[in-house]
């Protein structure tokens, strides 16, 4: 068993992870700034977003969903995803597979 303070120096983003014994998940968390993305990409483990504070625009398998703190969104493996953050004051914490494959970026074939 290892015991994790979040606040301590150099766990800003990673919260949990390999280097405290997790052989299969990690856990972050992330303050982000209003219109901030994360493109669509896809990979081989499962994900799941917690909106924490304020208003993401996820777009999950072809879908856009605005979420608002208290939600989570769960992504399955191999499932096109991205977001983007509506809100100033948005928290999120993220939970994800160690190893869970590349990151695939998403180009269409027009290639945006």
């Amino acid at each position: 068993m290892t015991l994790v303070r979040a606040d301590e120096p150099g766990r800003e983003m990673v919260k949990v992870g390999r280097r405290d014994g997790a052989s299969r998940i990690w856990i972050c968390d992330g303050k982000m700034p209003k219109g901030q993305t994360v493109g669509l990409h896809r990979h081989g483990g499962d994900e799941i977003f917690h909106v924490r504070k304020g208003t993401v625009r996820f777009h999950v398998d072809g879908k856009n969903i605005d979420v608002g703190a208290g939600h989570y969104v769960v992504v399955p493996p191999y499932t096109e995803h991205g977001f983007k953050i509506l809100t100033d004051d948005a928290e999120m914490q993220f939970v994800g597979e160690i190893e869970m494959g590349e990151w695939v970026t998403v180009i269409e074939p027009k290639g945006q």
